[in-house]
């Protein structure tokens, strides 16, 4: 099944663009839309503009959170990632080459040259 190893991420990315081209909306002529449809209510004036305000407000923030979401999540796999790399054994000459002139020690300091 090593064809079908890019489909989780082409997936994932289409539902980014899909819900960044849903904010864009939002921000711009769909706060209206928004706000007659899923809300229900019709405002003119100052009562409109402060409706169509916290309509964007609430669309950037659960935006916020999906973004931290998604940073926390990639941060753990790093993690994770990085963990297993350094308590995996590594095969025998795949890891860096010892010469003799790294090996000797300088005097008096204890440290490698």
């Amino acid at each position: 099944m090593r064809r079908w190893r890019w489909l989780p991420r082409a997936v994932l990315a289409v539902l980014g663009v899909a819900v960044l081209a849903g904010l864009v909306w939002v921000l711009g002529p769909g706060a209206a839309w928004v706000l007659v449809h899923f809300d229900g209510v019709t405002l003119t004036g100052k009562d409109l503009a402060g409706a169509l305000d916290a309509i964007r407000g609430r669309a950037l923030a659960i935006t916020t959170g999906l973004v931290a979401l998604v940073a926390v999540y990639y941060t753990a796999r790093n993690a994770d990632t990085a963990l297993r790399s350094r308590t995996r054994p590594q095969p025998p000459g795949s890891g860096p080459k010892a010469s003799r002139s790294s090996t000797r020690t300088l005097p008096g300091c204890g440290f490698s040259a």
